[in-house]
């Protein structure tokens, strides 16, 4: 943050934090604990930055296929990494109002 104020004369806007690798299990802990902790820490160096919190869930029983398969090979019909799906599949636990 220092080296950013430094170069650009001022805080960011926004601060977006990717938080991948975390179990179903540990959202509870993320929203009690992980979350809370790094808002406290951006509030330390400015209020009016906004903070985006992103928690990447790999979720085994969940399949996307292509509307149409094309190849024979696995990496050919599979959806390709970095696909987005931001509208409808969501976690019940990280609802918040």
């Amino acid at each position: 943050m220092e080296m950013y104020e430094k170069i650009r004369k001022s805080f960011p806007k926004r601060i977006i934090i990717y938080r991948s690798g975390a179990s179903e299990g540990s959202h509870p802990s993320i929203l009690a604990y992980e979350i809370p902790l790094a808002r406290a820490i951006i509030n330390g160096i400015s209020k009016d930055i906004k903070m985006i919190y992103i928690v990447v869930t790999k979720e085994h029983s969940y399949r996307f296929f292509k509307d149409q398969l094309r190849g024979t090979k696995a990496t050919e019909m599979n959806i390709p990494p970095g696909i987005v799906l931001d509208n409808s599949v969501t976690h019940l636990a990280c609802k918040q109002s």
